[in-house]
């Protein structure tokens, strides 16, 4: 039987995700978007330069840019206003 927590199945997909059946019955392929090289490169440096400045903005501008399904102002703020947490969007 199951333990305490255990699940006997889960969700691994994004809702946007198109899958597609294989051979094996129970195993899905999730088509995932195309990310251009380039872009995602500069995206991860401009994080990586934000991150270095703690600008907490535009991390957040750029998280956002990068992950179009976070939605919500920032909550659970410590005292220095070190974490940002999201939610997502419904789709």
């Amino acid at each position: 039987g199951l333990r305490a927590g255990e699940k006997l199945s889960e969700e691994l997909f994004h809702e946007t995700e198109e899958l597609t059946p294989t051979d094996h019955d129970k195993l899905l392929l999730a088509q995932h978007a195309e990310v251009d090289a380039k872009s995602l490169d500069k995206l991860l440096s401009a994080l990586a330069t934000a991150t270095e400045s703690y600008d907490q903005e535009l991390i957040e501008t750029l998280l956002r840019e990068a992950i179009p399904e976070l939605t919500g102002a920032r909550q659970d703020v410590d005292d220095d206003g070190n974490v940002v947490s999201f939610s997502r969007k419904s789709v």
